[in-house]
C-alpha cells in the first residue's frame, strides 16, 4: 500500500541547482532557435527533399482574420526552421536504417519553363 502511494508523485528536484538545471536545459534550446531563426537566411530551394520551399508570408489584416496568415505563416516556419537540413537528414538516416528504403530518389524536380517532356509541347498550353 506504501509502495503504491510513491508511484504516484511526481519528480522533485532535491536541491535548487537541480532545478536551475531543469529549468536551462529546457529554456537554452528555445531560446537558441529563437534567436538562430531571426538571423538565418531563408532558403528557397532543399536539395535534400527535392523541392522549393515557402517564402515568408506577406502580413495582411484580412488574412490574418481568415486564418490564413496562421496556415501561411505554419508552413513557411516548417519549411525554414534552424538546422532543417540537419533533422531532416538525420531523420532520413533513421528512415533508412529501420526501414531499407533511402526516399530521396523517388522525388524529382522539373522545371515547367520550356518545353514538356511528355507532349513535346510548351509548358501551360495543355
Amino acid at each position: 500500500m506504501k509502495n503504491e502511494k510513491n508511484l504516484y508523485k511526481p519528480f522533485k528536484p532535491k536541491t535548487k541547482v537541480g532545478s536551475v538545471i531543469i529549468c536551462l536545459i529546457l529554456i537554452v534550446p528555445i531560446i537558441f532557435f529563437c534567436v538562430f531563426s531571426f538571423v538565418d537566411k531563408d532558403k528557397e530551394i532543399s536539395k535534400d527533399e527535392n523541392r522549393m520551399l515557402k517564402q515568408r508570408p506577406k502580413f495582411s489584416y484580412s488574412e490574418l482574420f481568415k486564418g490564413k496568415l496562421t496556415e501561411d505563416f505554419n508552413g513557411y516556419y516548417s519549411d525554414q526552421f534552424p538546422l532543417r537540413d540537419f533533422f531532416v537528414g538525420i531523420n532520413l538516416k533513421v528512415n533508412k536504417l529501420l526501414t531499407q528504403h533511402s526516399g530521396k530518389d523517388d522525388i524529382v524536380i522539373v522545371d515547367g519553363a520550356g518545353k514538356d517532356d511528355f507532349h513535346g509541347e510548351e509548358a501551360g498550353n495543355g
